[in-house]
């Protein structure tokens, strides 16, 4: 694949609707890897210095992308950072190469992943309720 110079694709699409919970949704509109980790950090810097930081973020990665080591520290730096603002992430529809590098690192706890978007659960949604 040859690209041209300026016209680089969005790497994540962003979705800017309001939630009841606090909630950020992100689909990963290409491959986290190598190439297109700088501009996703680019990004992502907007979920942080637009509007009030989000409670909980979903990344939506797809089962037919592919994530390199890069792209892993790309989800891991962006989970810190949620979770030092006090929320949660999770990565939904993980492709098999996620998949199989959380679980050979053991970074499950770090980066949970759920099968469906259906199988979310906050733990900081569960923490204030239970502090209710």
């Amino acid at each position: 694949m040859v690209a041209v110079l300026g016209t680089q694709r969005q790497v994540f699409d962003i979705e800017h609707r309001p939630r009841s919970r606090g909630e950020k949704w992100l689909w990963a509109t290409e491959d986290l890897d190598m190439a297109t980790v700088g501009p996703a950090r680019v990004e992502l810097a907007e979920l942080f210095t637009v509007g009030p930081p989000p409670r909980h973020v979903l990344v939506y990665v797809g089962p037919d992308r592919f994530v390199d080591l890069q792209g892993l520290q790309l989800l891991l730096d962006l989970a810190g950072q949620v979770r030092r603002r006090g929320g949660d992430l999770a990565v939904a529809a993980a492709p098999h190469c996620l998949e199989k590098m959380v679980k050979i690192f053991e970074l499950g706890e770090q980066l949970p992943i759920v099968a469906t978007t259906r199988r979310i659960t906050w733990p900081a949604c569960n923490r204030t309720a239970a502090q209710r």
